[in-house]
């Protein structure tokens, strides 16, 4: 990232807002509504803020204009919060005019179309895998690798 200023939407212990602080952003706010997960992030000592805030009604100071990435891991968007991933997107993409999200790869083809319109274009930039450990009762195995895209949404220029 080469951008001074990143928001962290659902950054939750802070690992992509550590991330960024670690490859030189000169500015990282990180932005959850778990405030345990942010008592957690700002344990470690990166010099990154962090704010108790739903990133869906993202507060009117953060649409300011002043970030220039927003990153987000947001939850999946399947299962207990269908569409939850696709209003992350939405709510990042009025807060800076590029969003890096993460989400399920089953989800690739409903997101591309949603997000290339003529105001935003999406494309997937890598492709993983990630581990997640079972964290909710519906979770079956005590481990599940996901297929995951990274996927940016870039405000198109009117």
């Amino acid at each position: 990232l080469e951008p001074s200023t990143v928001v962290d939407f659902g950054c939750g212990t802070g690992m992509l807002s550590a991330a960024a602080s670690v490859v030189g952003v000169d500015f990282v706010l990180g932005v959850d509504l778990d405030l345990d997960a942010l008592k957690d992030a700002a344990a470690v000592e990166l010099g990154i803020d962090y704010i108790l805030a739903d990133v869906l009604r993202a507060p009117l100071f953060l649409r300011s204009g002043f970030f220039d990435v927003c990153i987000a891991n947001p939850p999946f968007g399947t299962k207990n919060n269908v569409g939850i991933d696709g209003q992350f997107v939405e709510a990042a993409v009025r807060v800076a005019p590029i969003c890096l999200s993460m989400h399920k790869s089953a989800c690739r083809n409903v997101l591309l179309k949603r997000f290339t319109t003529d105001t935003t274009r999406s494309s997937v930039v890598a492709e993983m895998s990630f581990d997640l450990p079972k964290q909710y009762r519906f979770h079956k195995d005590s481990m599940r690798s996901i297929e995951v895209d990274l996927l940016s949404t870039e405000r198109v220029k009117l």
